[in-house]
This record gives C-alpha cells, structure tokens and sequence, in this order.
C-alpha cells in the first residue's frame, strides 16, 4: 500500500476473535525508494474493503499536476507493482481545496468536501459534497 506517494507498506490482517486488526509495515527503503519526510501533507487515507483502492488527500505533487500544492483528493491503485497514483482533479490554486475523501467498500466511488469550483457552479466557494468514480470520471 501507497500511504505517501514513494513509500511503500504492507497492510497485514490479524482477524483472531471478534475484532479485526490491521498492522502497517515498511517494506521498502531502496534508493529508487528512499525513506525521505516530505514537505508536503498527506492525510485521511480510505481503503476499500478488499485493499486494493486508496484516496488520500495530499499537497504534494506526485503525478505533476498539483504545482500550487493545493490539497487534492488522490487515488492509488495497489493492485498494481508500483501502485499507480492519480489526481482526481484540480482544485485551480492554493487558497481551495479538497479533503476527507470516503470510500466505498467496493472501491468504485469516492465522496468528499471541497471548497473549489470543480463543476462551475460553486463560484462562491462554499464547501460542498461531491462524488466522483474512482477513475475520475462522473463527477458530481
């Protein structure tokens, strides 16, 4: 699993009794893959259920679409060696923003806040709810 764009983890289950526990361990620190602190803010990941999607909200720049490192809602796919990472869209600058991605359990469609004028009917920049499918399209 991709928490932060460039550092990899392995979430393991440790399903004994009624409850359900999750352990993340760092599985690679390789010079392609150095284990660096970032600048940038990466937070409130939602996994789906069966561990193979993952939005997060970040400020960095890990595709090369986000150079004001404005808080964008991102996507990795871990089923796939290196997880392969997507902005979902543009928030236009620094001073809007996108945040608290959901997830759905199967993985498909991602709710979140955001501030930015992302379908042209939010020029006042209040938040709003949106939906988007987890490969960007049918944003609403």
């Amino acid at each position: 699993m991709c928490i932060m764009p460039g550092l990899y983890y392995e979430l393991t289950s440790d399903n004994t009794g009624s409850g359900s526990a999750f352990v993340i361990n760092q599985v690679s620190d390789t010079s392609d893959n150095p284990v660096t602190p970032f600048t940038d803010e990466n937070f409130t990941p939602s996994l789906s259920r069966d561990g193979k999607r993952l939005a997060f909200v970040s400020s960095a720049n890990p595709v090369g679409s986000n150079p004001d490192g404005s808080f964008e809602v991102f996507t990795a796919d871990l089923s796939t060696a290196p997880p392969t990472i997507s902005q979902l869209m543009d928030s236009a600058d620094a001073t809007t923003g996108s945040a608290f991605p959901v997830l759905s359990d199967d993985g498909s469609t991602i709710v979140f806040p955001s501030n930015a004028d992302l379908l042209g009917t939010n020029a006042d920049g209040n938040v709003e709810l949106f939906s988007v499918n987890f490969d960007g399209t049918n944003l609403r």
